[in-house]
Parts: C-alpha cells; sequence; structure tokens
C-alpha cells in the first residue's frame, strides 16, 4: 500500500503531551483522594482535642460538669478488608454480576470510595480486555459517563452486555427441565432464573411444575397443589426425597439377593420325631420347609449367624443341627 494513500494511517504514536495529560488526570485523581483522608483525619483530631480539653477542665475543677463532645462512631465495616470482584472482561453476561459485587463493596466501605469518581476508578481498575480498553478510554478522556457510578454502569452494560435479563430468564425458565437430578437442585437452577424475571406466583408455579419428571407429577396428582411456589416447591422436594429412599432401599435388598422358589413337598406319612431333631428347637430353619424373611436373612448376615439353625460360632455348611437331621431323614428312608 502506497504510504502516500490518504486512506493509509499510520498507528498514532503517543506523544510526550497526552502522556503528560494522562500522568495529569492520576495526580489528580490521587489529590482528590488525599484531600478526602486529610479531611476525615482532621475532623477526628478535632473532636479527640476537644474531649482532652474537657478532660483538663475537669481535672482543674472536679465540680463542674463537663460539656459531653459526642465522638462519632467508627464505622465497623470500615476497617473490613473484603476480597476484590472478580475481574470482568466484558464477556457476554458477566457485566450484571460484576456490577453488583462492585456496589456491595462500595456499599460496606463507604470510607474507601467518598465520591463518585472514586467509584468508578475502582471499576475501572478491575477491567480486562476489551472491557479495559473501553474504561481506560472513557476515563482518560474526562468522558460524562466517569462523573457517576450509574451512568459508567449503564453505559457499560450498553455496550458489552445486549441481552435484556428479564426476557432471557424468560427464556431459561421454559425450558427448563428437571431431568435424572434431584428437585432440590431443579429447584436452585429455577430460583436463580425466576429472580430475574418478573412473573407472578401463578406464573412461576406453572413453569415449575411444567418442568418436573414425570415420576414426580405422578405423585404430584393425587395431591392438591399448593397456590405458592415455596409451598410447591417443598412439597416436591419432601416426594422426590421419599422415592429416592425407596429407591436405595430395593437396591440394598436386590444386592442381598432372594432366596429361589420352594416346591411343595410330597405329603408323607407322619412320623415320630426323635431326640435328636428336638435340639433344634424352634429357631432352626429347616430346608425345604421354610424360608428366611428378608429381614432375617440380613439380620443373620450382619450377626455371622447359621442361616440354618440362627446360632453364632459356625455357617450352614458346618452346621451340626442340620447334619443331624439329614442324617435322621436318611436313616426314615
Amino acid at each position: 500500500m502506497n504510504p502516500a494513500d490518504p486512506e493509509h494511517t499510520e498507528p498514532e504514536t503517543p506523544t510526550p503531551s497526552n502522556m503528560l495529560q494522562r500522568h495529569e488526570h492520576q495526580l489528580h485523581f490521587m489529590a482528590e483522594a488525599m484531600q478526602s483522608m486529610s479531611a476525615r483525619h482532621e475532623s477526628r483530631m478535632e473532636s479527640l482535642r476537644d474531649h482532652l480539653r474537657n478532660l483538663a477542665a475537669v481535672t482543674r475543677n472536679p465540680d463542674v460538669t463537663p460539656a459531653v463532645t459526642r465522638v462519632p462512631p467508627s464505622d465497623p465495616m470500615s476497617d473490613a478488608r473484603l476480597p476484590p470482584p472478580e475481574r470482568c472482561s466484558g464477556a457476554p453476561g458477566s457485566c450484571r454480576p460484576f456490577l453488583v459485587q462492585c456496589s456491595l463493596a462500595f456499599e460496606l466501605q463507604p470510607s474507601a470510595f467518598p465520591t463518585e469518581r472514586s467509584r468508578v476508578a475502582y471499576i475501572v481498575s478491575l477491567l480486562t480486555g476489551r472491557a479495559r480498553d473501553w474504561g481506560t478510554a472513557e476515563w482518560a478522556k474526562q468522558s460524562s459517563i466517569c462523573s457517576s457510578v450509574a451512568s459508567f454502569s449503564a453505559a457499560m452494560q450498553r455496550v458489552f452486555d445486549h441481552a435484556t435479563p428479564g426476557w432471557e430468564a424468560a427464556r431459561g425458565l421454559f425450558g427448563l427441565q428437571q431431568g435424572t437430578q434431584s428437585v432440590s437442585d431443579y429447584s436452585i437452577d429455577f430460583h436463580t432464573m425466576a429472580a430475574e424475571s418478573d412473573w407472578n406466583q401463578a406464573s412461576l408455579c406453572d413453569a415449575f411444575y411444567h418442568g418436573l419428571s414425570s415420576r414426580e407429577k405422578d405423585k404430584l396428582a393425587a395431591r392438591d397443589l399448593p397456590a405458592g411456589l415455596d409451598e410447591l416447591v417443598a412439597l416436591s422436594i419432601r416426594i422426590d426425597s421419599h422415592l429416592r429412599e425407596r429407591r436405595r432401599e430395593r437396591v440394598a435388598y436386590a444386592a442381598l439377593g432372594s432366596p429361589p422358589r420352594q416346591l411343595p413337598e410330597p405329603r408323607r406319612a407322619p412320623t415320630e420325631v426323635g431326640p435328636d431333631e428336638s435340639i433344634a428347637g424352634s429357631e432352626a430353619m429347616q430346608l425345604g420347609r421354610a424360608r428366611l424373611a428378608p429381614a432375617e436373612r440380613l439380620h443373620r448376615l450382619q450377626g455371622n449367624q447359621c442361616m440354618y439353625c440362627g446360632q453364632s460360632g459356625h455357617y450352614m455348611n458346618a452346621c451340626p443341627v442340620k447334619d443331624r437331621a439329614h442324617q435322621s431323614t436318611r436313616g426314615r428312608w
């Protein structure tokens, strides 16, 4: 490209005058901060001097009641050291949370940001990337938006955050589904989006019910649904907790396994019960004639008890009661 071409523009090189102007702006900001700190310091020193003069008067004449000097209480939050908000690069959707975090810092530390310009300067110092380039350019040219936090915040959202929070939240509520997550987790996502919408209670209840799983809706169908969102969420969480607890119980029983189904024994003529067979007692579980309940089976497994006679100290493959019972049965045949 021909350098003489009028459309060709060389990159602007910072001149000493521009650099000097930027330095003057920075010095002006620092001077404002120092003046504010000096004024606060002088006010506290004056209150302290008045208090000392009153104490001296009492010492000289104890009968004289000194004038009470009200010392302004120090703000307990003025000395708080809060972590700075996460830096903002101007990515879509990041401006609004960033500005809210900055407003919290201004609210909790008012003495650290006494003027509107000091607050804007704090915001600019936390910008990165394209947002930093834009913010420093506006600050360097002393733009009118730098005179107040409200103006700067509105301009920043207008440049970088084009989405409308209420509209985006409404779209998110329409498409939000519980899926495989718990109702508790689903309700957290729902409340986060609902906070940015302007829907009424009835609309929020309909949207929350619409996003529930089919199993949850089946359980709610037999109940009278509450009119408030908080009550509907609480009821859904209770039902979901019961369903998940029953599912865990079924999995636990399935892991233990169920005994095979027993075929009915052929009827035999009654025989006299020998003394060896009476040892088993009423607790004995004779194979082929009874099956343990799941709860009793679990109890014996956990207690390391014999699955045949229910006694401790041996297992079913070495059960003496079972061996005697089998020997007696073979003797009868």
